[in-house]
Parts: structure tokens; C-alpha cells; sequence
């Protein structure tokens, strides 16, 4: 009877054990903390990944939109815009799912959430001229109006059935906030992000 005892009392130390490690192991798969004060931290050591030498990278932190369990962050990685996407895990820490960066002034994207569709922007608007943009997508024009910042990240919902990824750039146009078109002012400065 003792020996049934002991082994039922060793079969659930074993499996506290393992519960125990499951739990580690997917709170340290989430490695930002839930108020993102090491975020710049996992930024760096994400953009390291497969490099024996560590490079210190230099990361700015700016607007930031949730969409469903994803958190879309503009950034800048040695003077680079680009975005951070985290994924929030069941503890409530995130992880990094793809960290993207380029030498353009502009940065956009279609991204899906909860079977919609959006289409987020952001960049830089240093001068603070730029009020508002239009663009079209599949042939359906639509407008976001752009916050009073020195950089930002907006977005808008567009067709769920929408196939695209990107806007089609020929047809974005920027607008001050007297409604004057000011694209031809607009300083794209290279487009197309690196990926992560």
C-alpha cells in the first residue's frame, strides 16, 4: 500500500515538474515585458539573431497600434524607419513576430486581424505639413487623416476580400491642412522595407 502511495506521490512530482517547466519555457518565449520597458532590450537582441557578434543598435520607439493579440510599433534602428510586430501571449508579456526597416521616409502595409483587413501607415512628418493622404487600393480610394507629429502610425479598414499587401503608391497623396496636395513635396527617400 506504501509503495502505490509513493508511486502516485512521485507520478504528480514528476508531472508539477513538467507543468513547472512547460511554464517557463513559454514565459521566456515571450521575453517583452508586459509594460514594454525592455522592448528597445529584445528589439536589439531580435535584430542580433544568427550573429556571433553582438552589435548595439541604436532604437527609437514611437506610435504604436493593436490590432486583435498583435501590437504594430513604428521605430527606428540606426536612423531606419521601420515597425515592430509583438504578439501578446496568455501571461500578458509579448514576443517579437517580425521586425522590419528600410532607408524610406514612409512605411505601409495590409495587415489581417480577426478576419479584417487594415491598411497601416506611418512615417515621418517632421515639418508637420502633411494633414491628411488618400491612396488606392483594388480601385477603392480612401483617406487617413495624419496626426500632428513628428512621427506617426495610423490605420484604416479596408476590403476584407482584398488580395494586395501594399498600396499602390502611384496613386498616395499627401494634403496640408489648408487641403493643398503637397505630394510632389513629399520625401519618400527610398521605399521598401528589410525584413527580420
Amino acid at each position: 500500500m506504501e509503495m502505490v502511495f509513493i508511486k502516485k506521490l512521485m507520478l504528480s512530482g514528476v508531472g508539477v515538474l513538467l507543468i513547472t517547466i512547460i511554464v517557463i519555457v513559454y514565459h521566456f518565449s515571450f521575453p517583452v515585458k508586459e509594460d514594454r520597458s525592455n522592448l528597445a532590450e529584445c528589439i536589439n537582441d531580435f535584430s542580433n539573431r544568427g550573429y556571433s557578434i553582438k552589435y548595439s543598435n541604436d532604437i527609437e520607439l514611437y506610435d504604436s497600434v493593436v490590432l486583435g493579440k498583435k501590437q504594430y510599433i513604428l521605430i527606428e534602428l540606426d536612423g531606419q524607419l521601420g515597425s515592430v510586430i509583438l504578439i501578446r501571449g496568455i501571461t500578458g508579456r509579448y514576443k517579437i513576430d517580425r521586425l522590419s526597416y528600410g532607408s524610406g521616409n514612409f512605411t505601409e502595409e495590409v495587415v489581417d486581424s480577426n478576419s479584417k483587413k487594415y491598411m497601416l501607415f506611418g512615417g515621418r512628418n517632421t515639418s508637420l505639413e502633411i494633414s491628411k493622404i488618400t491612396y488606392t487600393l483594388d480601385g477603392q480610394s480612401y483617406r487617413m487623416d495624419i496626426p500632428m507629429s513628428k512621427r506617426f502610425l495610423v490605420y484604416t479598414e479596408v476590403h476584407s476580400h482584398m488580395q494586395l499587401t501594399h498600396m499602390d503608391l502611384d496613386s498616395l497623396s499627401f494634403y496640408n491642412t489648408q487641403g493643398e496636395d503637397i505630394t510632389e513635396q513629399a520625401d519618400w527617400n527610398g521605399v521598401g522595407p528589410e525584413y527580420g
